[in-house]
């Protein structure tokens, strides 16, 4: 009786041990396939930047992020990139408009209206890609709806660029 009961004593451990293990893979595996995903992503960018028979050439304006970061007050991101055949230089400048609802009636704030650190235009210099990134206080009562970039590079072939990013449900 006594060796019956250490071997299920020994099997409920080498049980337990063995759930932990598991565990410990499932959550291995959740990550590294986070990662992947992750990589993926950044190969499916840099294609589409280096990629020279791309369909849409030019400038671009990707991956808006939003978050809140206290009541009424959001960090915001996005990816200024271009797809051409010689990869030059591109400057210019950036305008931000956020669009929406102030006491039920349409109404559009300029960025510098939401953070008086930024001028006008944000400028940008690059030759592949370059992040854009600030912050932003959203006035009260204020219903954003989108979150619109205006980007319009210097030089005698380049044509300024409008993107409209649909605010995010849990931006504010």
């Amino acid at each position: 009786i006594r060796r019956m009961r250490q071997e299920i004593a020994d099997l409920k451990v080498g049980g337990e041990i063995d759930s932990k293990a598991n565990e410990e893979v499932r959550e291995t595996i959740e990550v590294l396939q986070s990662q992947l995903a992750e990589k993926n992503e950044e190969i499916r960018f840099y294609k589409g930047v280096m990629v020279q028979n791309a369909e849409k050439k030019g400038l671009r304006v990707e991956m808006l992020d939003v978050t809140s970061i206290a009541l009424g007050r959001v960090k915001y991101s996005f990816r200024l990139t271009q797809v051409v055949e010689k990869h030059d230089y591109v400057e210019g400048g950036v305008q931000i408009e956020l669009h929406g609802e102030l006491d039920d009636q349409k109404k559009v704030f300029q960025l510098k209206e939401l953070d008086r650190k930024k001028p006008d235009a944000i400028k940008f210099r690059f030759r592949y890609f370059q992040d854009i990134k600030g912050e932003m206080v959203i006035p009260n009562g204020f219903l954003p709806k989108e979150f619109v970039v205006l980007a319009k590079p210097r030089g005698s072939n380049a044509r300024p660029l409008q993107k409209k990013f649909d605010w995010p449900e849990k931006g504010v």
